[in-house]
């Protein structure tokens, strides 16, 4: 190589910044136009969501029940029944257990 003096130097544009989430999001997110174009409406897409699921959700829902009538509207008898049918086998499972094992454990 054959020394250059400094003002015939040929003047380079600064090194890209790909550290930090700006470079990871130019990288992988921003790499190309289509890229690009997908990400932007992506991200739309998904606060249009948000903000109906937000709104559903949080801002109009009623979290009370007028009359514990109310409450029991919610489900068909049928599901209520079965949800209490679940209970009640879930908890003689569980008490039949601990009662076997207090009956091997007694003393003589």
């Amino acid at each position: 190589m054959t020394d250059v003096p400094v003002g015939e130097r040929k003047q380079l544009a600064p090194p890209v910044d790909d550290s930090g989430p700006f470079g990871w999001a130019r990288k992988h997110l921003f790499s190309s136009w289509g890229n690009a174009i997908t990400t932007v409406v992506l991200i739309v897409a998904m606060a249009w969501i948000l903000s109906w699921l937000l709104e559903w959700a949080v801002f109009t829902a009623n979290f009370t029940a007028s009359t514990g009538s109310d409450r029991s509207r919610r489900w068909p008898k049928s599901a209520r029944l079965s949800v209490a049918s679940f209970r009640t086998i879930c908890w003689q499972q569980s008490h039949a257990g601990q009662s076997a094992n207090s009956e091997t454990r007694s003393t003589d």
